[in-house]
């Protein structure tokens, strides 16, 4: 029970953040990052549940998704939005250093959920793939918005 309450409570203030984060300019990139990062986490979570490296034995829609598509469809996207806002004039450098920033705290979370509630199982999981996903993730929709930005026409 304490687990549905904890992915309710999660839902509920990840679609109410949502708004927030896609209501700064420019809009459509935020959007591009929500959605970019949402295909990769949903799909490299898929693949990660699939060889049972992780498992997630409470979860929402758990007929339809094997991973958590929670944390993978809006949570994770959500929080890259908020990533690639802070980093919008960055240099490299500081786009590094925000992303393992933004990596720990995340990091943390996950690996306490892992060991209080029934939410997450590791399997051939570490906290430290956690990590460094997390912030290669980060980095890769970075640098692709980045790219995008850079190469599109302006209006």
């Amino acid at each position: 029970m304490r687990e549905k309450l904890i992915l309710y409570g999660l839902s509920i203030l990840g679609l109410l953040c949502l708004p927030f984060a896609l209501k700064r300019q420019p809009r459509k990139d935020w959007m591009i990052v929500f959605l970019l990062k949402t295909l990769i986490s949903g799909f490299l979570g898929n693949i990660i549940a699939a060889k049972k490296w992780i498992e997630f034995p409470i979860r929402l829609f758990p007929k339809a998704f094997h991973s958590s598509v929670l944390y993978d469809n809006l949570l994770f996207p959500l929080l890259c939005v908020y990533y690639n806002q802070t980093t919008y004039r960055s240099k490299t450098l500081g786009m590094i250093l925000q992303a393992f920033l933004y990596s720990a705290p995340m990091t943390a979370i996950e690996y306490w959920v892992e060991r209080k509630t029934d939410l997450i199982d590791y399997k051939k999981w570490t906290w430290y793939y956690t990590f460094f996903s997390l912030a290669g993730t980060f980095l890769f929709v970075r640098g692709t918005i980045g790219w995008i930005r850079k190469t599109s026409p302006t209006e």
